[in-house]
């Protein structure tokens, strides 16, 4: 049961992938991110149904997650090396052009800062084993708050355009998980939404960088809206939620 829960997920996050990609290439102006002329229905359309699809996935297998946080997959510490390495790239490429305060992007490039070394942190925790302080994990949460209210007040003229809606729908996701994820680890909490939020994280971050990056491959780096920078910590840290999502898969099948 739990093997077919999670290939029907994964089947959903498929086909949410492909309607994004369908959506990039056919109603979507790559120039200005905008929808092209009398496609805007269509491309409505397409944004819901990717949505819907990315929820489903979550519905459908959040019950077959039993996560234990004394456990750890074995991949974890290379994930973990690359969600930090993603940050450290952020954290060095990044150039704020935002009419925005200055302690806005102070407190964006330490929190960047210190979400590198958190990930870093894991990933040593598990090859020499030592316990992390419960307060550590409350970091990555610090990182995507700043990192939510930077890309709006970068992008607040264009926060509907459709590649910036996915964009911030996937850091929000992320968010609700990491706030899980701190209470679990800091509190004992199991959040009966953290299995829920967990999936859908993952699923609506992997859709979201993985279709533009796909997609700048065929246009040339056309589809610039949000720099490669950030879609790579997107990715690496859908990699790194759905690592703690399959965590729970191993523990329930032992």
């Amino acid at each position: 049961m739990i093997q077919k829960n999670i290939r029907i997920s994964a089947g959903l996050i498929i086909a949410a992938f492909v309607l994004r990609l369908t959506q990039l290439f056919t109603v979507i102006d790559y120039k200005t991110g905008f929808y092209k002329r009398n496609y805007g229905v269509w491309g409505l359309i397409l944004t819901v149904l990717v949505f819907a699809l990315c929820v489903a996935a979550a519905v459908v297998s959040h019950k077959s997650l039993h996560i234990n946080k004394s456990k750890m997959v074995k991949a974890m510490p290379v994930i973990s090396a690359l969600v930090s390495a993603s940050l450290l790239y952020e954290f060095f490429a990044e150039k704020f052009t935002m009419q925005g305060m200055a302690w806005q992007v102070i407190l964006m490039k330490v929190c960047g800062l210190a979400a590198a070394l958190y990930f870093m942190v894991i990933a040593a925790s598990a090859l020499i084993k030592f316990k992390i302080p419960d307060l550590l994990h409350t970091i990555p949460t610090f990182y995507v708050v700043m990192r939510i209210v930077c890309s709006f007040i970068n992008i607040s003229s264009l926060s509907l355009i459709a590649e910036n809606i996915f964009f911030i729908a996937a850091l929000c996701c992320t968010l609700l998980f990491f706030v899980s994820y701190a209470a679990f680890y800091c509190l004992d909490d199991h959040d009966k939404t953290l299995n829920l939020r967990t999936v859908l994280a993952s699923s609506l971050c992997c859709v979201t960088a993985a279709s533009n990056i796909v997609a700048n491959i065929f246009v040339k780096n056309g589809y610039n809206h949000i720099p490669l920078y950030s879609q790579l910590v997107l990715i690496m840290l859908s990699l790194f939620i759905a690592a703690f999502a399959f965590n729970g898969i191993f523990e329930t099948r032992e």
